[in-house]
């Protein structure tokens, strides 16, 4: 008769009952109860767990255990792990475990491991068998409870930092958002997790050397129209373009949305021939980052939707686990919207970025009797400190979130154009608030009176205003921190509050006087400044012969450049006095509060410089040379400052620049100052050396034009008549390089107004 002494037969694996057929089907399974039981370590799982199953009871030679949906079906849950020879795994996966010989047992023990997808409440279903003609099936333990994560979050990887590297921003083992990547010898198999309640979104994990958002290789989980793949990118500073990649690097691809939450896993080859692709033997930052998707590829993500390592990541190392560490919390949110409110514009007055009736950020108000019925509501990812605000020029009213739980709303003014302080009673004018923070959406509900006769920082709301609204992070006891420039929106037009037919959507405010600023400040410092001052500093010797105009070309051309430079320095400096009305305050780093004091005392020393040119002496006065140098200084200290100036304003909120393209820029900016002096100044040396040797007394004077420093080929030559001097030497030398220095900064300064124009977009 035949049996199975090395195991169960395959069959089983898919059988409902897990009844034996072959030679059992001659013999009837055992009516008695069964003398065998099955011992859980735990009676309730969550995805990744490890349950110990330990079967035993009377002797027996055979056994078969799975685990399946205690709703029923034939799907075997799950994977089994064993520790001895008394037993081995079978069925696809190592779904099921079976005897591994007909030696008798009474028991045998085996580690159940649950999948991360949710199946639900389980049993453990088995089969025993005591000898060939007696055997129990169709038996069952007690049901294991699956656990539910909170709403919105689903279970951390178990095998997080124990086989996987992971990083996520899990806390207490519930997830929203986790990456993890694990070692398989030739190539790493990634997998990328997130919440996600909307259609068309993508979360993706990028390799980067920078922690900046500089160059990052970047894949992205998609989910577009209910379709679900994995597209390989690039990232350039703060823009995305798909990579020459095809799918055909990316392999074994496993995708799936399910319940809200989005998942795709794939393989990709660690080293390639491929320029396109990193080696992922070498460490690097992990940048991770979702938001929306539409046709033309990823829309621009938020700040607090995208996260940085600290350090930079061995991919090799399995016990790797890192949490998030969120960037300043900024931008809009793509992820986690909300429905628009269905009375806006009929029973309330509202302010949105709504699009489809899907939105991110809400203001709406409601007039009731003497008090504004009012609600601010906000997308806010992740972040556990954070606000939204509403107000006019001044009167602000807060919603904040601190530490993930404490939500309230304060009272505020503005007490210039980037303060804000709060009232000394923060709930003044306030009444009947209510807030919550939940699946990463504020949201504020409060009264605030129409007017008030004791505070004048409490605006009269039946009045008309600009409504302006931020958000950004907050500290505690809901004071406001700096928002970002792309994160203030302003009315178009002034609002009547008593008007509920009022449905405007916002747009973020674009300052395009300070734009113009920036604009001018570059043009007459990077350009026309830097120029002008090359010309009077190396190129006094070359054209000796030619006088445009009566004067000399270098002077001529100096003069031409700088007064350019003095008109649109003079023009930039009116515009952001006439933006701001004020001396401007900033919050924020403290480098950056030297952008307005560097900039009145650069525009101080343009104004001043030519001036001093009109004090000139005579070129045979004693005491030229210390014009001359006082001349020299006052140019280029003024150079040296507005260098500085236009760094420091690239990290300034509101002038909305993509700051690691600019601060790049300005790098090679100063790199290529330096180059440029120190090639021209070894050229002038040996003009000077050359000359010295060939004269020997001096000639007639002739005339001379001398606005700035006279170099020492002027000195030796300032006798000459115009007519009689020759070439100098080094005189094609010089026209290169002064050339290539029009060149490089023509390139550098349209690439820096691109970025201030277009805007951090």
């Amino acid at each position: 008769m035949h049996s199975y002494p090395n195991g169960a037969p395959s069959y089983l694996c898919d059988s409902d009952s897990l009844k034996p057929l072959g030679p059992h089907e001659v013999a009837s399974s055992v009516s008695s109860p069964s003398p065998f039981s099955i011992s859980l370590s735990q009676t309730s799982y969550k995805s990744g767990d490890t349950i110990q199953v330990t079967l035993s009871g009377a002797p027996f030679k055979g056994f078969l255990i799975v685990a399946r949906k205690a709703a029923g079906g034939t799907t075997n849950i799950g994977k089994f792990t064993i520790s001895t020879n008394h037993e081995k795994t079978m069925c696809t996966s190592f779904t099921g475990v079976t005897h591994a010989s007909r030696d008798i047992k009474t028991s045998v023990t085996a580690n159940w491991t649950a999948p991360l997808e949710t199946f639900g409440d389980i049993i453990i279903k088995y089969t025993v068998v005591m000898d060939v003609t007696n055997y129990y099936f169709d038996l069952n333990s007690s049901v294991v409870k699956a656990l539910q994560p909170t709403e919105g979050t689903f279970f951390k990887d178990p095998t997080c930092g124990k086989g996987k590297g992971c990083y996520s921003n899990c806390i207490n083992n519930e997830c929203d958002w986790e990456t993890s990547w694990q070692d398989k010898e030739d190539y790493l198999i990634i997998s990328l997790r997130s919440v996600s309640r909307v259609d068309n979104v993508y979360v993706s994990l990028g390799f980067s050397n920078q922690s900046s958002m500089g160059t990052a290789l970047v894949y992205s989980c998609v989910l577009h129209n209910g379709s679900i793949g994995v597209v390989p990118g690039k990232t350039n500073g703060h823009r995305y373009s798909h990579s020459n990649l095809t799918k055909n690097e990316i392999n074994n691809e496993v995708n799936n949305y399910t319940d809200g939450l989005l998942q795709c896993t794939f393989s990709v080859q660690k080293v390639t021939n491929d320029s396109n692709k990193y080696n992922l033997t070498e460490s690097w930052y992990l940048v991770t980052a979702r938001g929306a998707y539409n046709e033309s590829g990823l829309i621009r993500h938020s700040r607090i939707d995208r996260n940085v390592t600290k350090d930079k990541v061995n991919l090799t190392d399995s016990t790797t686990d890192v949490h998030f560490s969120t960037v300043v919390p900024t931008a809009t949110v793509q992820i986690g919207t909300f429905g628009k409110d269905s009375d806006c514009g009929s029973k309330k007055g509202c302010y949105s970025n709504c699009i489809n009736d899907q939105c991110d950020l809400l203001l709406a108000w409601t007039p009731k009797g003497n008090n504004f019925e009012m609600t601010l509501k906000t997308s806010a990812g992740n972040a556990n400190d954070y606000y939204i605000a509403l107000g006019g020029p001044a009167s602000v009213m807060a919603c904040t979130v601190n530490q993930g739980n404490t939500v309230d709303v304060h009272a505020s003014h503005n007490t210039d154009g980037y303060s804000n302080t709060q009232l000394d009673n923060s709930k003044e004018g306030l009444s009947h608030i209510s807030g919550s923070y939940k699946d990463g959406i504020l949201q504020c509900t409060f009264n605030r009176v129409t007017s008030s006769t004791n505070n004048s920082n409490i605006f009269d709301l039946t009045k008309q205003w600009y409504l302006i609204t931020a958000r950004g992070p907050s500290s505690q006891g809901g004071r406001l921190l700096q928002h970002e420039g792309n994160e203030r929106f302003t009315s178009q037009a002034q609002i009547d509050f008593q008007d509920v037919t009022v449905d405007i959507s916002l747009e973020a405010s674009k300052y395009p006087m300070i734009k113009a600023h920036g604009c001018l400040m570059v043009i007459a410092w990077m350009f026309l400044a830097s120029i002008g001052l090359g010309f009077a500093r190396f190129l006094k010797p070359l054209w000796p012969n030619s006088m445009p105009c009566g004067v000399k070309v270098w002077f001529a051309m100096h003069r031409a450049f700088m007064v350019l430079a003095f008109v649109c320095g003079c023009i930039g400096f009116i515009l952001i006095f006439a933006e701001v009305k004020d001396y401007s305050k900033i919050q924020g780093e403290f480098y950056t509060k030297a952008h307005p004091i560097l900039g009145i005392i650069t525009t101080a020393l343009l104004v001043i410089n030519p001036f001093m040119s009109l004090l000139r002496c005579t070129p045979d006065n004693p005491n030229r040379v210390y014009f001359n140098w006082a001349h020299r200084a006052v140019g280029t200290i003024a150079l040296i400052l507005s260098t500085l100036a236009i760094t420091v304003g690239l990290y300034l909120p509101k002038a909305q620049v993509d700051t690691d393209a600019g601060l790049i820029i300005m790098i090679v900016y100063s790199a290529w100052h330096l180059f440029f002096f120190l090639i021209m100044s070894v050229l002038n040396e040996l003009t000077v050396t050359i000359l010295g040797k060939k004269e020997s007394k001096p000639k007639k004077k002739g005339n001379a034009y001398v606005m700035n420093a006279v170099d020492d080929y002027d000195k030796i030559k300032e006798t000459e008549t115009v007519d009689t001097k020759p070439v100098p030497p080094n005189d094609l030398l010089k026209k290169f390089f002064m050339s290539l220095h029009v060149c490089v900064l023509s390139a550098l300064t349209i690439a820096l107004l691109y970025y201030i124009i277009v805007g951090n977009v």
